[in-house]
């Protein structure tokens, strides 16, 4: 089994945005058939309960401080212990020092950063999910060959809100119910804040849903003064379900963290405050890409400014982009794409609309149409209304195989048999032929459809006799050869107990 160990803290003004996170990462870890430790010095009750829930082994280090000698010496051997292959490290205890004292031992370092929080990297390879750290500078690292994970793209969205996501829609304007969350914490009680800025400008008729992280002390004070607002307002404790607070809410005012990725993927109008200094890029990129209302750093909060800036967001009148804009800043696959990187490097996702004119350059191309059974010229009128119904289609399946940095390498399809197995067809970017990519991309959707789709009785596929390189794929995952079928020349299967 694939071991993998997480080294995150949480709480007090560490907050809970890093561990958080990486739950997300661990669970599309563990979606790939991999074990997972995350291991902490700090971490509140709550939090370490929430882990061991989800199925995710937590361990404590005792007797050290966060980014101490004894930490990482503590860490390592909980490493060796597991036989993990990487160590993730995400909080800015993480210095260089720290990855020093990892170098030399068996195991890769991925470091997760937000802004920089070290000059020199000493490590495998470095994460930054934010917007706009597509472009930020790559810092010097000891190794030449560090791998750099950057951007929106690989933003850690947690399982719990995949098929929401698929499922949001546009909200009406003016906001009517707006959601503020400040994180876990919040030392300097900033909601009060926001709620008293709600509470001076001429806003009537709202519904907030205030909530309270468990490591929170402010939770009687907020509710003091949520029962003599004029407001509607509904202080909540500790939420577990986050899905149906954004499916609630028509906007959120939040800190400038992690959370700017979730309400982000459901199109949700956003105000952010800057809470840490770890924040301000992801503020600062908010700002300048016009997807959210920006309020400043809470040590400047002025109650008229800020009444008056809510005042016309709420409204409609202040920059926060659109549905469509806000959605495709975070598509949700962040942690699947981390998580293949850490593994054997391919991932897969269902295919979209978006996705017709890739489809039909693959199909087109002379290679595939003739290993095919259908070897007509392909039309693009004919395509896009197959790829219509095939997408919307409940029993079918098209995925689209790409290493963990988006570059595509194929696709997958597959439908229903008469015989009650799904049947595969595949193929292989031309580029990428000949490169053993085959076999690791019908592995990588065999196991996910498996997941996605227990009632499946097996697959089958047809495989042209002179598609020697196909048969050979198909015979290296276990698949074994039948009868010749008179119309289709060969047939092999695979049951799903198999896999």
């Amino acid at each position: 089994m694939k071991n993998l160990v997480i080294r995150a803290d949480a709480g007090g003004e560490l907050g809970t945005g890093h561990v958080m996170r990486m739950i997300a990462l661990a669970q599309a870890y563990m979606r790939r058939g991999g074990h997972v430790v995350i291991t902490s010095v700090l971490c509140p009750e709550p939090i370490i309960n929430r882990v061991l829930e989800l199925g995710i082994e937590h361990h404590m280090l005792n007797g050290c401080e966060p980014g101490d000698a004894q930490d990482s010496a503590a860490t390592l051997q909980l490493c060796e212990e597991n036989e993990a292959q990487w160590l993730v490290l995400d909080g800015y205890h993480f210095d260089e020092e720290y990855q020093q004292r990892l170098a030399g031992h068996d195991i890769k370092v991925l470091c997760v950063d937000d802004y920089g929080h070290c000059e020199t990297w000493n490590c495998d390879a470095v994460l930054n999910q934010n917007l706009g750290a597509e472009n930020w500078g790559q810092r010097k690292s000891k190794g030449s060959d560090i791998k750099w994970l950057l951007g929106s793209s690989f933003a850690l969205i947690r399982e719990e809100f995949f098929e929401s996501i698929r499922q949001a829609k546009e909200k009406k304007s003016p906001a009517c119910r707006i959601l503020v969350t400040m994180g876990g914490a919040d030392p300097d009680n900033i909601t009060l804040k926001v709620l008293r800025a709600l509470e001076e400008n001429e806003l009537e008729g709202l519904e907030l849903r205030v909530l309270v992280g468990g490591a929170n002390p402010h939770q009687a004070k907020l509710t003091q003064f949520a029962d003599s607002s004029r407001h509607q307002i509904e202080v909540l404790c500790n939420v577990r379900e986050m899905p149906p607070m954004y499916e609630w809410a028509d906007a959120v005012i939040s800190a400038g963290g992690s959370t700017c990725w979730e309400w982000l993927s459901y199109g949700l109008s956003g105000a952010v405050v800057t809470i840490a200094v770890n924040q301000e890029p992801v503020v600062a990129e908010l700002e300048s890409r016009k997807l959210a209302l920006t309020l400043g750093w809470f040590t400047e909060y002025d109650m008229g400014t800020w009444a008056a800036k809510l005042e016309s967001w709420v409204l409609g009148q202040q920059a926060g982009g659109n549905f469509s804009e806000r959605r495709q800043a975070v598509d949700g696959y962040g942690a699947t794409r981390t998580a293949a990187f850490l593994d054997t490097g391919i991932w897969c996702r269902r295919a979209q609309s978006k996705d017709a004119k890739l489809y039909f350059d693959w199909a087109s191309d002379p290679v595939v149409r003739a290993s095919g059974f259908h070897t007509d010229e392909l039309s693009w009128e004919d395509h896009v209304m197959w790829f219509d119904n095939m997408i919307q289609s409940s029993d079918t399946y098209l995925y689209v195989v790409s290493n963990a940095f988006d570059e595509k390498i194929g696709q997958v399809r597959l439908t229903p048999d008469p015989s009650g197995y799904l049947e595969i067809s595949f193929s292989v970017a031309r580029n990428l032929r000949g490169k053993g990519m085959g076999s690791m991309m019908l592995q990588e959707v065999l196991q996910r459809t498996l997941s996605d789709n227990s009632k499946s009785g097996g697959f089958i596929a047809r495989v042209k006799k002179e598609n020697q390189a196909s048969a050979k794929i198909f015979h290296q995952l276990g698949f074994e050869a039948s009868e010749d079928d008179p119309k289709h020349r060969c047939l092999v299967y695979l049951k799903k107990n198999i896999i």
